[in-house]
């Protein structure tokens, strides 16, 4: 769907050259122009431009078209504009969500001017200068966007810069308050001057440019949705160190540090380190040495980049293969959520013989730092706290599994002391609610029916009167954050997910304990059904194990099971209703 003036019109044309079904719906942003009512059921997204020009005159009072240039714009009165600017948005916001619903809305960014009018030895750093105030006014709009479900900001500046603005931006040209693209209007009006004009298409060849800006930001926008739904997200990067991780084969040669490391190979470590903080993961795989590798690698890279920053660090002689092989067992994780990077074309051709779903990066080194930093599979949409702590919580799962080899399995679970929260959480103002949609949305193993949510979907959700149970756990030496989720609407537990790391831990069963408790408050039976998605095997049994009768992915029970005794579990005041008789039978 597309809402608002003709330069949004405008991307129809490409949107049909690219395979899209698009809809135009006029919209200038006044407050008393209409919004369309839609769903789901008709789109997939919507892209929202707003008209600047309609939104500068309710916020300064005046005709906006040169106000910005009078003497009468102050800092200060710039700086009262962008106050009622921003309140503007939230209604414009507000009034187009209420419209539009069920999909995700991307709001395109106001155009920034070209180049500095004042001057380009000037600078004022105040709102009076229009670049400042055009920073500012994008700000606002998305500090609004922030406040509203599945509204996102699609950056309409990047995407000129990407083209080239000087042949994009109408500014060099006519006033910057019409805030669109160059077109070869007004051309017809000046046929009759003494000399003639050259035309606005001789003089910037504009629509080349124009096709190709609508496909970068068509481009765009397939991306977002890809990054929403988690479509093929890599949660794992392996990677090998000679002339991959640095140049050169380390062991062979004695490089000075700037051509060890200078270059490409820096900026594929920075890359990595921002994939880390998104809540990504990082292994090595590497035939050779192991203890000198190590050293090479801490003389390398220094404090740049450690091997405390690798989940996984395999370095021997294996067929890389079989490393890989122990690296997925030790992560649960699936080879298709994994990237391989290695710069020999025959370990990538075995690994791949061996693991014909999981991705490799390999030919030209100068591809991967952008495939890293830039494919929407690499990315996520909020990078929560969890994200950030992911490497370390998945790190200390390691180490449990290799702790229980050593006692018997009630004693290595009463061992850990496991402490479990369980809370509830209802609107996407929740501050869980970013981790509850990202934990549904990338969880495949341990899922019970593989559905993916939007945050509109789970708005609805929780309107119809579903709720979330969501859970953390925390052990003597890691707290692992939130690591599971069930949705219960009404009587039936709509699904249930878990994150690999704690598999087998036992907190799934108390989660699902106080999920039938809280369906049974609505029925004498509380139902349940399972998926198969060819991916999420370890949690077909989970409805049985809870005490569940029922077969063929359909289940039902009408009592709670208790919980496990190894682990002490609280629960939200807003559950512990629901739980009084389970938590009777468990020692705390």
């Amino acid at each position: 769907m597309l809402l608002g003036s003709c330069q949004v019109e405008h991307l129809t044309l490409s949107a049909l050259r690219l395979g899209h079904k698009t809809s135009h719906f006029l919209y200038y942003g006044q407050p008393w122009c209409e919004v369309p009512t839609t769903g789901p059921e008709d789109y997939d997204a919507a892209i929202v431009g707003l008209t600047l020009r309609a939104l500068l005159y309710e916020a300064t009072g005046h005709a906006p078209d040169v106000a910005h240039a009078r003497d009468t714009w102050t800092a200060k009165f710039a700086q009262e504009a962008l106050v009622r600017l921003e309140d503007n948005l939230r209604d414009r916001v507000s009034r187009i969500r209420t419209g539009v619903t069920g999909v995700p809305l991307f709001f395109l960014s106001f155009i920034e001017p070209s180049f500095n009018y004042e001057g380009m030895l000037i600078y004022d750093e105040s709102p009076r200068n229009l670049s400042v105030f055009m920073r500012e006014a994008n700000a606002a709009l998305r500090r609004v966007l922030h406040e509203f479900s599945s509204c996102y900001y699609l950056d309409l500046n990047a995407a000129i810069n990407m083209v080239g603005r000087a042949h994009l931006f109408e500014d060099s040209l006519n006033a910057f308050s019409h805030n669109s693209t160059l077109s070869v209007w007004g051309d017809h009006l000046d046929t009759n001057r003494i000399v003639t004009p050259t035309s606005v298409e001789d003089m910037f060849d504009i629509h080349p440019n124009i096709n190709l800006l609508h496909e970068v930001v068509l481009e765009q926008l397939s991306d977002a949705l890809k990054i929403l739904r988690r479509t093929d997200a890599v949660k794992l990067i392996i990677l090998d160190l000679d002339d991959t991780l640095w140049r050169g084969i380390a062991a062979e040669e004695s490089l000075d540090d700037e051509t060890r490391t200078g270059g490409w190979p820096l900026g594929l470590v920075e890359a990595l380190l921002y994939f880390k903080r998104r809540g990504g993961l990082l292994a090595i795989c590497s035939k050779n040495d192991e203890a000198p590798t190590r050293e090479r690698f801490v003389s390398i890279w220094q404090d740049r980049l450690k091997l405390d920053d690798f989940v996984s660090v395999k370095i021997n002689w294996k067929p890389k293969s079989e490393n890989i092989a122990e690296t997925l067992e030790e992560l649960n994780l699936l080879p298709d959520n994994v990237v391989f990077v290695d710069d020999n074309p025959r370990e990538i051709d075995e690994v791949k013989s061996n693991f014909p779903e999981l991705r490799c990066l390999g030919g030209n080194h100068r591809d991967w730092r952008r495939i890293i930093l830039q494919a929407p599979e690499m990315q996520v949409a909020e990078i929560t706290q969890e994200s950030l702590r992911r490497t370390d919580m998945t790190k200390a799962g390691i180490d449990r599994t290799a702790s229980s080899k050593n006692m018997n399995r009630e004693e290595w679970l009463r061992s850990l002391e496991l402490e479990q929260e369980i809370t509830l959480v209802r609107s996407d103002g929740d501050a869980l609610f970013p981790r509850t949609l990202e934990l549904l949305n990338k969880t495949n193993q341990f899922n019970t029916t593989g559905k993916r949510w939007s945050q509109e979907d789970l708005n609805t959700f929780f309107c119809e009167g579903g709720r979330a149970l969501v859970t953390s756990l925390r052990d003597k030496a890691v707290d692992n954050g939130i690591v599971g989720i069930c949705l219960v609407n009404g009587p039936e537990i709509v699904q249930t997910v878990l994150s690999c790391r704690v598999f087998g831990l036992g907190a799934e069963i108390a989660l699902g304990s106080v999920g039938t408790a809280v369906a049974l408050a609505s029925a004498p039976h509380a139902k349940a059904v399972t998926v198969d998605t060819g991916r999420n095997a370890v949690s077909r049994d989970y409805f049985s194990r809870l005490g569940f009768d029922g077969r063929d992915g359909c289940y039902e029970t009408n009592v709670a099971c208790d919980w496990p005794s190894w682990i002490k579990v609280g629960v939200s005041p807003s559950l512990a209703e629901f739980t009084s008789a389970a938590a009777e039978t468990v020692e705390l």
